[in-house]
């Protein structure tokens, strides 16, 4: 598997363009884009929140967050391990949007680079 950009590097690259800014996660070892799932096809690279095929990079916009947020708490909890257990290389919350308390704590104690952009994920 050849070099490949990690998570850190991502948003150093792209912050001022897409107007990142940090959630949670931070202070996590940056992790790489791609692996070799993804570098064989088998996972896809960057998408909208999907937990049965999970991308590199989860996108969450309005209609995803909504998603999240309308299950039951034992549903959510069960979709919130589900996000985490598969190690995204970042979830970034488009539009402004604004994550629960709990899904910014999973993030940051499971280490995963949790970003903003007032940008819609179809930019």
């Amino acid at each position: 598997m050849s070099a490949s950009p990690n998570s850190h590097e991502l948003f150093t690259q792209h912050q001022t363009a897409l107007q990142l800014g940090w959630l949670a996660g931070k202070n996590a070892p940056p992790q790489p884009l791609l692996t070799e799932a993804s570098e064989s096809g088998q996972v896809a690279l960057i998408g909208y929140l999907n937990l049965a095929r999970p991308h590199r990079i989860q996108l969450v916009g309005k209609a995803e967050l909504d998603y999240l947020l309308g299950l039951g708490k034992n549903s959510q909890q069960d979709s919130l391990h589900a996000l985490f257990d598969t190690r995204p290389t970042l979830l970034i919350f488009c539009e402004g949007l604004s994550p629960s308390d709990g899904l910014l704590a999973q993030a940051e104690s499971s280490g995963t680079p949790t970003l903003t952009t007032p940008r819609s994920a179809r930019e």
